[in-house]
């Protein structure tokens, strides 16, 4: 699994990367514009249009991707809800099984409910990423046996049912949360973003140079305005950390519950 590099980097030095970003398209066009009105003096009708069209356009995406990385990241809160709820319930639906396998199977749950936990500081890397993956999994290999085990020595067959599904539940949340995690905007299309984004910004910044008037100030607001507004959606896309996160509370409430009915 293997996520944009940049999402790997500080949420501020992604703002700091998208302001330099376009105050660099925006120099540039004023420099060209003012380049421009040194060989003729004539207005710009034309150069309107096109930026009212990008402004237009740039709008468009940027609803777009907006509304693509809150969905996704209600999803993956939604998940996070989901599992600790699996979990819970697996747990507490060992109570009605015996003896000796009761025991192995809370374990395992439990060890496998501690993994689940995700900390910024333990997926700040590809390499800690894999290294998350790989712990559990090895904590999710460890639960069917022991499901199976109690499987085999339970006589109820309501029973071998009920706990039959609860496990299965958790371990096709499992699948279904590292989808999420991972379902990033396409790199195309952010890309797309940044790069309309920094070209309304210098055809802008050429009809102020090329017009010779206007408050520069203001596009410089705009610059910033609109990086917000990335950096929001790049936040939002991302879920582990940054100024949105993906609540883990849920799961630490049941990890805490499990701890106390060992």
């Amino acid at each position: 699994m293997h996520t944009h590099f940049f999402y790997y980097w500080p949420v501020t030095l992604v703002g700091l990367v998208l302001v330099l970003v376009f105050a660099a398209f925006l120099e540039v066009g004023a420099a060209w514009g003012r380049h421009k009105r040194r060989e003729s003096a004539e207005s710009d009708a034309q150069g309107d249009l096109v930026l009212t069209s990008m402004l237009a356009l740039l709008g468009l995406v940027l609803a777009f991707t907006y509304g693509f990385a809150v969905n996704h990241y209600e999803v993956r809160k939604q998940v996070v809800i989901e599992e600790a709820n699996a979990l819970g319930t697996a747990f507490q639906r060992c109570d009605l099984t015996a003896e000796p396998g009761r025991g192995e199977l809370r374990r395992a749950l439990l060890e496998f409910a501690r993994t689940r936990i995700v900390e910024p500081e333990r997926v700040d890397s590809q390499a800690k990423v894999e290294d998350f993956l790989g712990r559990t999994e090895e904590a999710l290999a460890a639960l069917w046996p022991a499901t199976r085990r109690v499987l085999e020595a339970e006589s109820s067959e309501p029973v071998r049912v009920a706990l039959a599904g609860d496990v299965t539940q958790v371990l096709d949340l499992h699948d279904k949360r590292v989808a999420v995690s991972f379902d990033h905007l396409p790199r195309a299309v952010l890309a797309l973003l940044v790069l309309l984004a920094g070209a309304s910004l210098g055809v802008a910044g050429y009809g102020v140079g090329r017009a010779g008037e206007g408050s520069r100030w203001r596009l410089g607001v705009f610059a910033l305005a609109l990086a917000a507004v990335i950096l929001v959606i790049v936040d939002f896309d991302r879920g582990t950390d940054g100024f949105v996160q993906v609540s883990q509370e849920s799961l630490r409430r049941v990890v805490a519950d499990m701890e106390a009915g060992r």
